[in-house]
């Protein structure tokens, strides 16, 4: 599509994908979230649920002007986002 687009590829990116913890420290103007979680991430959310609310803080944070929330299509979901 960029080169169909004839986008410079070798400009900087518009969007940035990272993890939670890779945008700790980090804004963006746009945040997406999405809510799935990984089965580890899914057996500690029932067992330290303080810890999970703390990542999902951190990545609600990092947007300056608009967070979008995704949902799961699975039952591994941060449902307290909603």
């Amino acid at each position: 599509m960029c080169l169909r687009r004839q986008e410079n590829i070798r400009r900087a990116p518009r969007i940035k994908l990272s993890t939670i913890h890779g945008s700790k420290g980090g804004e963006a103007d746009n945040v997406m979230l999405l809510t799935d979680l990984t089965r580890k991430a899914d057996v500690s959310y029932w067992s330290q649920r303080d810890e999970e609310r703390r990542v999902f803080y951190v990545g609600m944070t990092r947007a300056r002007n608009t967070l979008n929330i995704v949902r799961s299509q699975t039952d591994r979901e941060f449902t307290e986002a909603f």
